[in-house]
């Protein structure tokens, strides 16, 4: 599978949108009274709708990202005049990223709005955040440290949301969450050497000599963080997430010594570098 070539473009006719192709929301409330569960009605749309419909980016298109939401509901509170509804969330894009909010609680009412906005709310903020967070790691496959600035809006919004009286403790670990992300540089400089060998595979002429080099970049990258944190959670995910892209590649590449490596690097992936090995994949 090799990667189309991102558009880095300046908007001329306003807003780009379309950061996100699909959005899938699941909602378990099986643990909440009936009332409760009228009141939520409408929040599935309103989340598609906001990750789909706001303007998240000026100047990059076509990043097309899909994600899974489930939201997985616990209880109620009320807080002044308004329900607050506590709950968990597994927000992934079913390959290479994957989070999950053990606690999360916002009021919500049916009909209230959930969009961008420079005041901090509970749910848009939590949504807002998690949106930079995957621009952030989708941009750090198409250029080296290329999520930045996104992980840098991710910080500040986790900053913001630490001073909320209701909120703030789960905001402490989103925080701690970006941070570890924009700081893991192995992992984000592993993403783009990837992603330049998989496009070097895709051009018209490809360049052994540079694939074979970035593949090395890659692998030098991967070893050193196991070598210092072992399976790091969002590197072994990243790792599993392109186990078959991997081993096709190196294959292709005669990288056949760093593919049975791979084996130790990524423990999870071992019956698709197996298969790949003893010649059952698809070079």
């Amino acid at each position: 599978m090799i990667r189309k070539t991102i558009y880095l473009l300046i908007s001329i006719m306003g807003v780009l949108y379309g950061q996100f192709a699909d959005v899938t929301i699941t909602l378990d409330t099986q643990r909440l009274m009936e009332q409760e569960r009228q009141d939520l009605q409408g929040l599935e749309q309103s989340i598609q709708q906001f990750y789909l419909a706001s303007p998240w980016e000026r100047e990059i298109s076509d990043l097309e990202i899909y994600l899974e939401i489930q939201l997985v509901f616990e209880s109620t509170v009320t807080i002044g005049n308004d329900r607050y509804f506590q709950a968990q969330m597994l927000i992934t894009n079913h390959q290479d990223q994957r989070y999950l909010v053990r606690s999360m609680i916002f009021p919500y009412t049916p009909g209230r709005s959930v969009g961008l906005s420079p005041i901090f709310d509970p749910l848009s903020s939590l949504l807002e955040f998690y949106a930079y967070i995957f621009i952030a790691g989708e941009l750090d496959t198409y250029g080296m440290l290329a999520g930045s600035s996104y992980y840098t809006q991710a910080t500040n919004l986790a900053n913001l949301g630490q001073n909320d009286p209701y909120t703030g403790q789960g905001w402490v670990d989103r925080l701690r969450l970006a941070e570890e992300l924009v700081t893991n540089q192995e992992l984000r400089h592993a993403k783009a050497y990837f992603y330049q060998a998989l496009n070097g595979w895709a051009a018209e002429e490809p360049d052994s000599v540079t694939i074979v080099n970035s593949l090395n970049q890659f692998y030098r990258s991967i070893q050193r963080i196991v070598e210092r944190e072992g399976q790091e959670r969002n590197t072994s995910i990243f790792l599993s997430g392109n186990a078959e892209e991997i081993a096709e590649v190196l294959v292709k590449a005669g990288m056949l010594e760093e593919l049975e490596r791979m084996i130790i690097l990524n423990p999870d992936s071992e019956v698709i570098y197996r298969n790949y090995l003893e010649g059952n994949g698809q070079p």
